[in-house]
């Protein structure tokens, strides 16, 4: 009996030891710092939104959600193929990184002059 309770204990041991655990869902805040529209400028009071939420498989666009289908990266550009979460509708959608903490991003003739927030 004390063998058995020994080898149950070993395999729920090495069952938890090699147990994966998911990656974090790590999210980037780019807080929004200028926006046009088919290259008209959009005065900030009449912004619709003022930060995109960006993670390793989603982005939040104004509220609404894009899972990201595809990505393809050129240097400093990247090109994601995004799906809208509601109508399952794909879309292109540019960024460009300016540097490590500002980026330009692309999307349904918008553009947003990005910059990552910082967390005081």
């Amino acid at each position: 009996m004390k063998r058995i309770f020994l080898l149950l204990i070993a395999a729920l041991a090495w069952s938890t030891a090699h147990a994966q655990l998911p990656a974090p869902k790590q999210t980037d805040t780019l807080v929004i710092t200028g926006m046009s529209y088919n290259y008209d400028e959009i005065r900030r009071e009449n912004w619709p939104f003022t930060v995109i939420y960006k993670s390793t498989s989603h982005f939040i666009i104004g509220g609404k959600e894009f899972r990201i289908v595809d990505a393809i990266g050129l240097g400093n550009l990247a090109v994601f193929d995004i799906e809208d979460q509601s109508d399952s509708n794909t879309y292109s959608l540019l960024l460009t990184k300016e540097d490590s903490e500002s980026m330009t991003i692309r999307f349904a003739g918008y553009k947003f002059n990005c910059r990552k927030s910082r967390i005081n």
